[in-house]
């Protein structure tokens, strides 16, 4: 709820345009429901409790027209649905997102030495499989903020131009991806890879 709070602030502040949708088991136990009834954006908000107003996310996302974007925060399993729904009504998987409070535990991967080319500059570094790419450039004295370090914020995106990586984030689109990656987390695909980055 509070990335998505964050969001309807600084859109009511610049005047644009959006609804708010919130979902929750019951009312009692629903977080945050006194603040935003409070909000000068209040009439934006619908909310449904499955024991009041179930929420049929297919009658939400039937009315979409193009450039709108759609921002969703929960359990995995509930962005899904609301993904699937979406792709059957038309979204595209650019004008999706989401939203992770934690990193899901549902994928194991294997981490390798890679190598770095910086594009500006020409250096290589290389990368072992216990350290991260943003760790190594920031010890190499390279400027890389970071704020999460499990690829749930988008800090540390940087752009590429060679390689294949394995990506590891939770914040770009399949579009994003193809010039784009997470350094706090990302890694070439293959070991031994490498990956020429724009720095």
């Amino acid at each position: 709820m509070t990335p998505l709070m964050a969001m309807a602030h600084q859109l009511y502040k610049d005047n644009q345009e959006f609804v708010f949708y919130y979902k929750a088991s019951t009312r009692a136990g629903a977080g945050f429901v006194s603040e935003l009834e409070a909000m000068p954006w209040s009439s934006k908000i619908h909310f449904h409790f499955s024991d009041e107003n179930r929420l049929n996310i297919a009658d939400v996302l039937g009315d979409f027209r193009g450039g709108d974007q759609l921002y969703t925060c929960g359990p995995p399993a509930f962005m899904d649905a609301v993904f699937t729904t979406a792709k059957a009504q038309g979204w595209d998987d650019a004008c999706l997102h989401r939203e992770y409070f934690t990193v899901p535990d549902d994928i194991e991967y294997e981490n390798h030495v890679f190598h770095l080319k910086l594009e500006q500059s020409g250096v290589e570094l290389e990368v072992p499989a216990e350290r991260s790419a943003a760790d190594v450039l920031a010890e190499a004295g390279f400027q890389v903020e970071t704020k999460c370090s499990d690829g749930l914020c988008g800090t540390c995106v940087a752009e590429y131009s060679q390689g294949e990586v394995e990506h590891r984030d939770y914040v770009l689109s399949n579009e994003q991806r193809q010039n784009k990656l997470t350094l706090c987390c990302s890694r070439a695909r293959e070991a031994q890879g490498r990956l020429t980055i724009n720095l």
